[in-house]
Formats: C-alpha cells, sequence, structure tokens
C-alpha cells in the first residue's frame, strides 16, 4: 500500500501518465439524454475487465502468502506460498494474468496507435510556443462579430455532428484591415471556409490551427 502512495506521487516526475497506470482509471462515462452512456460503453467495459482481472491476480497471488498476525519473516512467507500453490491457483493466476494483459493491450492499441497520445508536458510546451509565436498579434485591430446564424445536425448513433454557419464581421475601428487572422480546429477542420470578400490564404499552421487571410 505504502509503494501504491508513492507511485501516485511520483508517476508523473517519472512520465508514467498513462490511465493504465492508475488504479480505476477510465471508469468516467458521462450520460447524455440523447444517446446515453452508447459512446463510451466500450471503453467503460475495458477499463473494467482491465482492473477486475487486476485485481482477481493480486487477490490470487496474495492468497498464497497470506498469514494470520505477524508470523514469520519474508523467506518463511515465501516457503508457505510454496507449499500452498497448486493446479487451482496456478491456473487462477494464469487466467488473471492472460486477461490482464488482453486487456491491457486493448487499451493501448486504441489510445496510443489508433489514436494519438502525448505527455501532459508535450501539452504544456505546445501551449507554450503558441503563445509565443502569436503573442505579436494580442493588441492588433481586428474586426468585430455583429451577428451569428447556424445549423447544426446531431447523429447520436453515429456519434457525428455536422454544423454550417455564417459570421458577419464589421470593422468599427478608424483604420483599415487588410489581414485577418481564423483559428480553426487541426484534429477536424472545415470541409469549407468561404469569406464573401476576394482574399488570399497566406499562411496555415496546421499544428496550432491557425489561418492568416489578406483582403
Amino acid at each position: 500500500m505504502i509503494l501504491y502512495f508513492l507511485f501516485g506521487i511520483f508517476a508523473g516526475q517519472l512520465g508514467l501518465n498513462h490511465t493504465l497506470y492508475y488504479f480505476g482509471s477510465g471508469s468516467g462515462a458521462p450520460y447524455s439524454d440523447m444517446n446515453g452512456y452508447a459512446p463510451y460503453i466500450e471503453r467503460l467495459i475495458s477499463y473494467k475487465l482491465y482492473w477486475i482481472s487486476f485485481s482477481l491476480l493480486i487477490i490470487a497471488i496474495s492468497n498464497l502468502f497470506w498469514v494470520r498476525g505477524s508470523f514469520g519473516n519474508l523467506k518463511s512467507r515465501f516457503l508457505i506460498a510454496k507449499n500452498r500453490i497448486n493446479q487451482f491457483s496456478i491456473i487462477g493466476i494464469v487466467i488473471s494474468f492472460s486477461m490482464f494483459c488482453l486487456f491491457g493491450g486493448y487499451i493501448f492499441y486504441n489510445t496510443n496507435v489508433i489514436n494519438e497520445y502525448h505527455q501532459p508536458k508535450y501539452y504544456e510546451k505546445l501551449s507554450a510556443d503558441y503563445e509565443k509565436k502569436y503573442k505579436i498579434y494580442k493588441d492588433k485591430q481586428f474586426p468585430k462579430i455583429t451577428s451569428i446564424s447556424g445549423e447544426v445536425h446531431l447523429y447520436p448513433k453515429e456519434s457525428k455532428v455536422e454544423f454550417s454557419g455564417v459570421y458577419n464581421l464589421k470593422n468599427k475601428t478608424d483604420n483599415g484591415i487588410d489581414t485577418i487572422h481564423s483559428n480553426f480546429s487541426s484534429r477536424d477542420p472545415y470541409e469549407t471556409y468561404i469569406w464573401s470578400a476576394p482574399n488570399e490564404l497566406v499562411d496555415r499552421d496546421s499544428v496550432f490551427g491557425w489561418d492568416t487571410y489578406v483582403f
């Protein structure tokens, strides 16, 4: 137990931030009135089975060493475990360990192979680089959004959303503005992005999702 608490304190410093290392993680599943727990059922079940198999493995192993009171030292505990081990305990350990590795590999494949996974320090550096690169535009003058109209289509069974909209911009400054910066999601960029005035896309930063248009 002491080792577990020490691990929780120093795991982040050692770069062990993955949910696979934290007991009981992955249990969060927000409920939606549209589709219930549907998008998270597979993840929830995978993590539950992963931690259940881990618990069964710990129970099977600790049962071999368990004694009442404070009897014996470490060497005597190993002798007790050696005498207690039998065909059923071996089968239990093998099955629980196999399940633990199987579900752990499945979770790792989904989080690190199919999807993009980074350590928290990566996102901290990314945020710092973003601020350094675009802080120069902090005091720049830009048009103001005067109205917005949008249309959103939700597809709960497909876990998909489609939306379209129109922004009306107005230059409320006393100076002319010939350059406009626009943010977009680098993971899910717009399919179409059209301006009503002639323009040229002079720069696209796909890392930070930043477009620069000149009019």
